[in-house]
């Protein structure tokens, strides 16, 4: 059995070592920068009170307390100067026990930063301590030579009239009668040339976008279709595709566009409609394919048509040129039958060694304005 201690004794004990932890934690939040002096009174004040009486503990408490508070209303009052008057009191009080002191650093020796950290010089996603001459001075320069935009318009009046109106015979005289003009680049005597040209070639990119057409194109013997995936994301729903490939495993896979919408990309395969094999070789395929543009693009044809034929000529690769000579000559034909006037047609091939390769871009040469 575990004896029971007498609490008349042990109250005084108790009450002593209350007494000791809060003399410790007052001692604590005091400066490094005291001198020592004062610690070792700290040391001898607890020492004592462990071992004098009730009365002398508390007169060494008191005295304790005392200094502390002195402490603390000294700490406060260089905290508290108009260069830190924008921080609240409990920051500024934190900061007193730590032992700030105004103009010094933290730190037993005040070694601590005395400057306020400076804001970061980083510039957008350029590695860290990378320094471009030119470029680390203030950035902020008016570089405007003109005067400020004002809201006041400047408005020029022409002067008061002081000639004599004319009358109705002499206007009458004035009256060119003649074929209706359709040009305006000669109008130039009340505005000079130069100016007249400058401000006619301004307003031709505008007149262009404002009257551009839906954007036609065609793509051939090129699934799973990539390429007219691209031109429906750039385009966005200003163009209409029409497509002819091979049936099976290396058809158009319109469920696999997730860059452009597929609505606007029509595969076609020839004679049959959707029930064509696809296949480029065959004349009646080409005949339909075309007819099926035409009739979708007002008798136009398409604005530039790209071909990506090609298959498999494993242990052949030198007779590549000679092997796919049916299948250049197919799309050479289908681009000179649906590519209108002044589109384009963007072709792979492979050598141009024979005389047949050499034929064929000697066609395009001689119907397109320039090949390359």
């Amino acid at each position: 059995m575990k004896r029971r201690t007498d609490p008349e004794c042990t109250a005084p004990i108790k009450k002593q070592k209350k007494r000791v932890a809060e003399l410790a934690l007052s001692l604590s939040s005091t400066s490094d920068d005291e001198p020592p002096s004062s610690v070792s009174h700290g040391a001898k004040a607890s020492t004592t009170s462990l071992s004098g009486s009730d009365s002398e503990t508390e007169g060494k408490q008191h005295s304790s307390d005392s200094f502390d508070d002195a402490f603390k209303a000294d700490s406060l009052v260089e905290g508290t100067s108009s260069r830190y008057s924008m921080y609240n009191s409990v920051s500024q009080k934190l900061m007193a026990k730590m032992g700030f002191r105004e103009g010094e650093g933290l730190g037993k020796y005040s070694q601590g930063r005395k400057d306020i950290v400076e804001a970061s010089s980083q510039k957008g996603r350029r590695g860290l301590g990378l320094t471009l001459r030119g470029f680390d001075q203030e950035l902020n320069v008016d570089w405007r030579d003109e005067p400020e935009p004002s809201a006041c318009e400047q408005v020029s009046w022409f002067p008061e009239c002081t000639t004599e109106i004319p009358d109705t015979q002499e206007m009458s005289d004035w009256m060119v009668v003649g074929k209706r003009k359709m040009i305006i680049e000669d109008e130039t005597e009340f505005c000079g040339e130069e100016l007249l040209h400058s401000v006619l070639q301004c307003k031709k990119p505008l007149v262009k976008d404002r009257e551009a057409e839906l954007l036609y194109f065609a793509d051939v013997c090129a699934g799973p279709g990539g390429f007219s995936e691209y031109v429906l994301w750039r385009k966005k729903w200003h163009a209409k595709g029409f497509g002819m490939t091979l049936k099976g495993p290396n058809d158009f896979k319109l469920e696999d566009f997730y860059s452009a919408s597929s609505e606007l990309f029509e595969p076609y395969y020839g004679e049959g409609g959707i029930d064509g094999d696809g296949d480029i070789t065959r004349p009646e395929n080409i005949s339909a394919f075309r007819n099926f543009v035409l009739d979708n693009t007002d008798r136009k044809g398409v604005h530039f048509l790209m071909a990506d034929g090609g298959f498999s000529v494993e242990g052949q690769e030198n007779l590549q040129e000679i092997l796919s000579k049916q299948l250049l000559l197919c799309q050479f034909l289908m681009a000179l039958s649906i590519v209108r006037t002044g589109g384009h047609f963007i072709c792979k091939t492979f050598d141009l060694f024979t005389p047949f390769s050499v034929g064929l871009v000697y066609l395009l040469y001689c119907c397109f304005e320039r090949v390359c």
